[in-house]
C-alpha cells in the first residue's frame, strides 16, 4: 500500500508539471492512462508483522502501522476499511508458532470487502494452523462483517474464548466470525473453539454466525477448506457450532466441515449445538452428494443439526459417525441427537435425499435419537420428507452402528420414504400425536440387501397417543415397507397413559398396507400392546384402530399357482365402515405377513349374505406358494383403521403329508396309536398336534415332561418306570445307579477319561447309541442349514435324507453339534429324516420341517463353544463361565481392546436376535457382566457378535 501511494504521488507531480503543454485530445489519454493506473492498483495487500493489539497511528496515510511502525491485525483492518476496494491481509511473523494475537476487546468492523488469509504464514498446514485471535474472554466479536464487507473471505485462523454470553440477546453472544448483513463470503480452513493442535476445546459461545446473510460458504469441496468447528461450549445449554438466523438469511451452503469432533474426526470435541438455522433461516444447504461435500456432524452434547425454519436441505452428511463411517472413539460429554426439527416454523425441510449420494448415514448417537421432528401437537410442523437415510448402521448397510431410537415425530405431512432403519437400540420409527405421516418403501430392521437380519431392539413401528390418517406402506406397487428382525413386533399401535402426555386420545385411522412384515420377535401387528386381540363379535370394542377385526380365512388351497381360498370379515355394518379392503400374505410362521399376495374389497353385501366369501387369484410372478405354507390376511376399514394380522391357514394342495397325534387331555404330547393317528397336510379337527410321546391320553398330570414321584406305582414321566426312593445298585458296584456313570457294568472307581459323564467300562462295552438328537436349521436363499446336537453319552452313525431329494451320513460324537445343508425343495416344505442307533441298539428315526427363518449370515457353526474366529487365544475377547449359568456371563476383552467400544448382538443357532448389548471397555481391557436370565433357553449352542470401529468377533457359548 506504501508503494501505491508512493506511486501515486510520482503521478500527480507529473501530471502537474505537464498539464501547460499538452492538447486537449492528449489530456484525454492522459486521463484514461490515469483511470487504467488506478484500476491496476485497485487490491492491496497488507501484511501482519505483529501479534500485538494495538491500532493504526494514522489512518490518514493509507499505511498499516502501529505506534511502533509495524503491522497489527487490529491495525490492518483499520487500513483497509478506509479503501472501497478489496484488500487481503496476510500474515509473517517472526519466531516459532503458534502465534498468538490476545486482543484486549473487540476487532473494528470489517466494513469493506477483505481477504484474511492466515495460509500465507511459513509454517501453516492444515492440521496444525498458526495464527491464534484469542478473544481473551474480554473480547465479544472477533471477525464481524458489516457495511460494504460483502464477498469477503477468511481462511486458516485459530479462534478461540470468544465466549461472552447475553442470555437476553441471543445475537449479543461471542462469536469468533459474524456477518450481519453482509454475504457471499467464504469461510474456510479455520479452527473455531478447538486448539492449533486440533485436539482440545478453545470454547467460543458460537463459532460462526450469519444474522440476515445469504449466499455465504462455510467450508468448500476443497481439502484445505475444510472448518473444524467444535469446542463451542460454554456451559449447560449455551454453544453453537454454526448459527444462521433470519429469514433474509438463505441460500448458504455448510460443506466439507468437521462439527463436534477433532482435527482427525474420530472422538468428540463438542459444541453444545453443532448447527442451527432460526428465525426463519431458509434454503441452507447442509451438505451435498459427493464426499467432498459431506460434513462429519458428530460429538456434540445436544443436537448435530437443529432446524427451526423452513426449507433447508441437510443431504449426503455422516452425522454421530467418524470421518471413516465408524462410531466415535471418544464421546466424553457427547448426547447428541442427531438432526431436531422444531416447533411449526421448521417446516418443507428435506433430510437426506432420492439421488444417489444424497442420504445421510445417521448413526451411533447412542444416547438419543437419530432424527426427531416435533413441535406441540396444538401446532404441528407439516411438509418435512425423509428419504434415502441409512439410520443405525454403518455407510454400507451391513453393520449397525446403533442409535438409542431412530426416528420419532409428533408432526403433520411428513413423508418416510426409501431409509434403511436398523440397528438401533430401541424403536425404528415412532410416531406420536402425528396426522398424515406416510411411511413407505423403507427397510426396518434388515441389512441393505432387505433380508439379512439387522433389527431394531423393539418395534420396527410404533403408532401411539392421537395418532391418525397416517399411512404406513403405499398403494402403489413395490412401496410398502419391510419390517423385520426386530426386537419386539413389527408395528404396534397403541395407547400409552405416559405420565405429562397432552394427548389421551387413541390411534385411529391408520392404515398399514402391503409391508412384508418377518421374522419379528413377537406378532406382525399388535393392537393394544396385549399381544393377539381376538375378534369379538359384530367388532363392537374399542381402542386403537377401533380393534379393527381381523379377517377369518376358512380354508386355502393352490393349484397351478392360483390360490383359492374362503373368507369372511366378522365386523357388523354398524361397527366399521364398509366396504373392507382385505390384504392376504405368505406367513413367516409367526404370525407375519411375509410376502403381500393380492388384496380384495368385502363389502356389506358379502356381510350379509353370511356365508364365507371366495376369492381365487393367480399368484403374482416372483410369489412362489406351495402346499403346507401359511397364508394370513388383514382388514382395512373405508376410515383407514387396520386390524391386526389374521389366524394363519395352512394351504392344501400337493404336499408331503405329517403324522399327527391325538392329544386327548390336552397337555400337549400325542398318543403314537395307529388307530388314531392321522395323516395329513393340514391340522385335523379335534385335539391333534405333531408331537408325540404321551403314555396316559387321559391324564394331564402324565407326560414327558412330568416330575415322576417316587413309589406311587404310577409312570408320571412316561419313561417305562416307576420312580423310586430306594437305593438301586444294579451293577453291585456300591455305587447307586442315581449317581453311577455306568450302572449297567461294575465300575466303583467312576474313571471317566475323556470327561463325557460315561464312565470308561460302560463306554467301551455297552455305548450302543443314543436316544435323543435335536435339530435346528435356518434358511438362506435356496439353501436350508440343518444342525444336529447330540444330546446322549454315545458317539452314533447317522444317516439323513430330504424327503423326495437329497440323502448323506456323518458321525457324531457324543455332546457333539455338526451341520450340513439341503437344497430348499422344490415342492412343499423341506424335510429331513435322521436314522440312527438308540441306547439299545435299535434303529430309530426323527424329521423336522424347515420353518424358513433366515439365517443371520453364512450359518457356519464350525467353531465350538468359547471358540472366537480369526483370532489366536489372548488376542480375542471371550466368554465365561462356558457353559454360561442362567444368570449371565462374563465377557473378556484383551488389553489391546481398552478404551474401545463394541455393540454385541446375542443369536442362537438359528440366527434369531435375542438380546442386544453396548460394551464400553475400560482401558487396559477387562471383564464386562452380561446379566441375561438363560432359565428358560433351550440347550445347545448360541453365539455372540461384538462389532467395534475397526474389528469385529465373534464368541459362540454353550447351554447346558
Amino acid at each position: 500500500m506504501k508503494n501505491f501511494y508512493n506511486s501515486y504521488g510520482k503521478l500527480v507531480r507529473l501530471i502537474g508539471t505537464t498539464l501547460s503543454f499538452v492538447s486537449k485530445k492528449s489530456f484525454l489519454t492522459l486521463c484514461l492512462m490515469l483511470v487504467f493506473y488506478f484500476d491496476l492498483s485497485a487490491q492491496s495487500t497488507l501484511i501482519v508483522n505483529s501479534v500485538e493489539d494495538n491500532p493504526d497511528i494514522n489512518l490518514n496515510d493509507g499505511i498499516c502501522g502501529d505506534s511502533k511502525g509495524r503491522c497489527t491485525l487490529r491495525a490492518a483492518i483499520e487500513t483497509a476499511n478506509q479503501t472501497p476496494e478489496t484488500d487481503e491481509i496476510q500474515f509473517s511473523f517472526p519466531g516459532k508458532s503458534p502465534h498468538v494475537i490476545s486482543l484486549t476487546g473487540d476487532l473494528p468492523v470489517i466494513t469493506e470487502t477483505v481477504i484474511l488469509n492466515a495460509t500465507t504464514e511459513n509454517d501453516y498446514s492444515w492440521s496444525s494452523p498458526v495464527v491464534v485471535i484469542d478473544g481473551g474472554e474480554v473480547a465479544r466479536f472477533g471477525f464481524k462483517l458489516e457495511g460494504q464487507s460483502s464477498g469477503s473471505t477468511i481462511q486458516g485462523f485459530v479462534m478461540g474464548n470468544f465466549n461472552i454470553m447475553d442470555e437476553e440477546d441471543i445475537l449479543g453472544n461471542g462469536t469468533a466470525i459474524y456477518a450481519n448483513g453482509t454475504g457471499s463470503h467464504h469461510i474456510k480452513g479455520n479452527f473455531l473453539g478447538v486448539t492449533p493442535d486440533g485436539r482440545s476445546a478453545f470454547s467460543n459461545t458460537f463459532g460462526v454466525a450469519l444474522v440476515n446473510s445469504s449466499g455465504n460458504i462455510i467450508g468448500g469441496t476443497q481439502p484445505g477448506d475444510r472448518n473444524l468447528i467444535s469446542g463451542n461450549h460454554v456451559m449447560t445449554g449455551w454453544g453453537i457450532g454454526i448459527y444462521i438466523h433470519g429469514e433474509n438469511s438463505y441460500d448458504n451452503r455448510i460443506q466439507g466441515n468437521f462439527i463436534g469432533t477433532d482435527a482427525t474426526g474420530t472422538q468428540a470435541i463438542p459444541n453444545y449445538w453443532g448447527i442451527v438455522t432460526h428465525e426463519g433461516a431458509n434454503n441452507t444447504l447442509i451438505g451435498g452428494a459427493t464426499a467432498q461435500t459431506r460434513n462429519i456432524i458428530s460429538g456434540n452434547i445436544r443436537t448435530g443439526v437443529y432446524v427451526l425454519s423452513p426449507d433447508n436441505i441437510i443431504s449426503g452428511n455422516y452425522i454421530g459417525l467418524g470421518q471413516n463411517g465408524e462410531m466415535l472413539a471418544y464421546f466424553g460429554e457427547s448426547r447428541q441427537q442427531g438432526i431436531r426439527l422444531w416447533t411449526e416454523a421448521a417446516s418443507n425441510n428435506t433430510i437426506g435425499g432420492l439421488e444417489p449420494g444424497e442420504g445421510n448415514v445417521i448413526s451411533g448417537n447412542i444416547y438419543f435419537n437419530a432424527i426427531t421432528i416435533g413441535a406441540p401437537p396444538e401446532t404441528p410442523l407439516t411438509g418435512n420428507k425423509v428419504f434415502g437415510n441409512f439410520i443405525g448402521t454403518d455407510p454400507s448397510g451391513q453393520y449397525e452402528v446403533p442409535n438409542y431410537r431412530g426416528i420419532t415425530m409428533t408432526a403433520k405431512s411428513v413423508t418416510v420414504a426409501n431409509n434403511l432403519i436398523s440397528g438401533n437400540y430401541t424403536f425404528g420409527v415412532s410416531i406420536h400425536a402425528s396426522k398424515d405421516i406416510q411411511v413407505y418403501n423403507n427397510l426396518i430392521g434388515t441389512k441393505a440387501d432387505g433380508v439379512s437380519p439387522l433389527g431394531n431392539g423393539e418395534f420396527g413401528i410404533q403408532i401411539f397417543n392421537g395418532s391418525e390418517n397416517n399411512i404406513i406402506g403405499s398403494s402403489l406397487d413395490g412401496k410398502g415397507n419391510t419390517i423385520a428382525h426386530n426386537g419386539a413386533g413389527g408395528i404396534l399401535v397403541s395407547y400409552f397413559d405416559n405420565r405429562g402426555s397432552q394427548v389421551t386420545t387413541q390411534p385411529l385411522k391408520n392404515t398399514l398396507t402391503k409391508n412384508n412384515i418377518f421374522g419379528n420377535l413377537n406378532i406382525g401387528i399388535d393392537l393394544d400392546s396385549n399381544g393377539v386381540s381376538e375378534n369379538d363379535p359384530g367388532d363392537d370394542d374399542f381402542g386403537a384402530n377401533f380393534l379393527q377385526n381381523f379377517p377369518d380365512i376358512t380354508e386355502a388351497s393352490v393349484v397351478d399357482q392360483v390360490l383359492d381360498l374362503d373368507y369372511v370379515v366378522p365386523s357388523d355394518p354398524a361397527n366399521s365402515v364398509y366396504p373392507i379392503t382385505v390384504e392376504f400374505f405368505k406367513s413367516d410362521g409367526n404370525r407375519q405377513g411375509k410376502d403381500y399376495l393380492t388384496s380384495d374389497d368385502f363389502r356389506e353385501q358379502d356381510y350379509q349374505d353370511g356365508v364365507p366369501k371366495n376369492l381365487q387369484f393367480p399368484l403374482a410372478s416372483g410369489i412362489e406358494l406351495a402346499s403346507g405354507d401359511y397364508i394370513i390376511g388383514t382388514a382395512t376399514d373405508a376410515n383407514g383403521n387396520t386390524s391386526e394380522f389374521s389366524a394363519e391357514v395352512q394351504v392344501i394342495g400337493d404336499c408331503t403329508p405329517q403324522t399327527w397325534y391325538l392329544d386327548a387331555d390336552n397337555d400337549s404330547y400325542g398318543v403314537d396309536f395307529s388307530d388314531t393317528n392321522i395323516s395329513s397336510c393340514t391340522q385335523p379337527d379335534g385335539n391333534y398336534i405333531t408331537r408325540a410321546g404321551d403314555c396316559d391320553d387321559i391324564d394331564p398330570a402324565i407326560n414327558p415332561e412330568a416330575e415322576d414321584i417316587p413309589d406311587d406305582g404310577i409312570d408320571q414321566d412316561c419313561d417305562g418306570v416307576d420312580a423310586t426312593t430306594e437305593i438301586v445298585d444294579f451293577d453291585g458296584d456300591g455305587v447307586a445307579d442315581s449317581e453311577d456313570n455306568c450302572p449297567g457294568v461294575a465300575n466303583a472307581d467312576q474313571v471317566d477319561s475323556n470327561g463325557n459323564g460315561v464312565g470308561d467300562a460302560c463306554e467301551t462295552t455297552q455305548c450302543l447309541g443314543t436316544d435323543t438328537l435335536n435339530i435346528s436349521e435356518c434358511t438362506s436363499g435356496s439353501t436350508v442349514y440343518w444342525t444336529v446336537n447330540n444330546a446322549g453319552a454315545c458317539a452314533v452313525d447317522v444317516r439323513w435324507e430330504v424327503r423326495k431329494g437329497e440323502s448323506g451320513s456323518f458321525t457324531l460324537d457324543a455332546g457333539a453339534t455338526t451341520q450340513f445343508d439341503t437344497a430348499v425343495a422344490s415342492k412343499g416344505q423341506t424335510q429331513v429324516v435322521l436314522y440312527w442307533n438308540d441306547s439299545t441298539g435299535a434303529e430309530t428315526k426323527t424329521s423336522a420341517n424347515a420353518s424358513g427363518t433366515e439365517c443371520m449370515a453364512s450359518a457356519s457353526l464350525n467353531g465350538t463353544a468359547g471358540d472366537t474366529e480369526g483370532e489366536t487365544p489372548g488376542e480375542a475377547p471371550y466368554a465365561y463361565p462356558n457353559p454360561i449359568e442362567s444368570n449371565g456371563f462374563y465377557v473378556s476383552f484383551p488389553e489391546h481392546l481398552g478404551g474401545l467400544q463394541f455393540s454385541a448382538g446375542l443369536y442362537d443357532v438359528n440366527n434369531r436376535l435375542m438380546s442386544t448389548k453396548m460394551f464400553e471397555v475400560p482401558v487396559g481391557g477387562g471383564d464386562i457382566y452380561w446379566s441375561i436370565n438363560t432359565e428358560r433357553w433351550k440347550p445347545g449352542v448360541y453365539f455372540i457378535r461384538l462389532d467395534g470401529s475397526s474389528e469385529s468377533y465373534q464368541i459362540n457359548l454353550l447351554k447346558e
